[in-house]
């Protein structure tokens, strides 16, 4: 059976040289700060452990984009007095890029790469972003992370090179009873669909998942506070689902999600937060 041998990049700066069969799962704990990360890999992956998840059907892509209508028009809401201008940061198809300029805010995308469907493409108001995790120049009243922060490898420090009055940040959010289930099925290797996810523990957490404490653990030594939060509920993808969704759907967290649900507690697995410079 072929062996790829692959450096991985842990949190931390730490890298780990591994070798793996091929169609392998293997857990890494990381020296220092003991996060755990499990890294899928197999023939048809990239060797930075991309998930292979579903075919993408037709049916998942346009439910995907209602998904992302609704929390733009949810993010709206909240948005009136937002400081300006603002900056759409990793915009990607810029849905909430095209609502916002729809309805009159002086907006910015930047990103750097777009898919040719994105609304940016159509627009002046674009920032080609030319290094990864570059920040374009200019005095940003606000900055928008809809689904970015969870991927960069030190969340913190990347807050902190941010000058803006407020941002927004859209995480995935593992919180409460369905976090705590999540986290401890994904230890223990059960079931098989949340050993793709890569974990995010406090103090340091680094990606793929946020708890609402931990993401306001990194904000707070950077002199923001939390303003407001909006779960995102209402939006339910299809059944094959990719990545973390699949995971999310996975039948241990539907029972606690159920159980939840009948006593009246909303969960959602992802939430927007607004932080603002104290």
């Amino acid at each position: 059976m072929p062996i790829w041998s692959v450096e991985l990049s842990l949190c931390c700066g730490v890298k780990k040289q591994s070798a793996f069969d091929t169609d392998r799962i293997v857990t890494t704990q990381c020296p220092q700060c003991r996060t755990l990360w499990v890294e899928h890999v197999n023939q048809k992956s990239s060797l930075d452990s991309a998930w292979q998840g579903p075919k993408l059907t037709q049916e998942f892509l346009d439910a995907l984009s209602h998904r992302r209508e609704v929390q733009a028009q949810q993010l709206l809401k909240i948005m009136t007095d937002t400081p300006e201008p603002i900056l759409d940061y990793g915009c990607g198809q810029a849905v909430f890029f095209g609502k916002a300029k729809s309805v009159g805010h002086d907006i910015w995308a930047a990103d750097i790469a777009l898919p040719a469907d994105s609304r940016a493409l159509k627009s002046d108001n674009f920032v080609q972003i030319l290094r990864p995790w570059e920040i374009p120049g200019g005095e940003w009243g606000t900055v928008v992370l809809l689904d970015v922060l969870e991927h960069h490898p030190d969340p913190g420090s990347f807050l902190a090179s941010l000058t803006a009055q407020r941002v927004v940040v859209k995480v995935p959010l593992l919180d409460g009873p369905v976090g705590r289930v999540a986290i401890a099925l994904a230890r223990s290797g059960r079931p098989r669909r949340l050993e793709s996810l890569l974990l995010i523990d406090e103090p340091n957490p680094h990606r793929v998942f946020f708890t609402s404490a931990g993401l306001k653990n990194i904000a707070a030594p950077l002199k923001f506070v939390t303003c407001n939060r909006i779960p995102d509920v209402g939006t339910e993808l299809p059944e094959r689902m990719m990545g973390r969704d699949l995971g999310i759907k996975a039948w241990p967290l539907r029972v606690v999600g159920g159980v939840m649900a009948s006593i009246g507690r909303v969960w959602s697995d992802t939430a927007v937060f607004v932080f603002s410079r104290s």
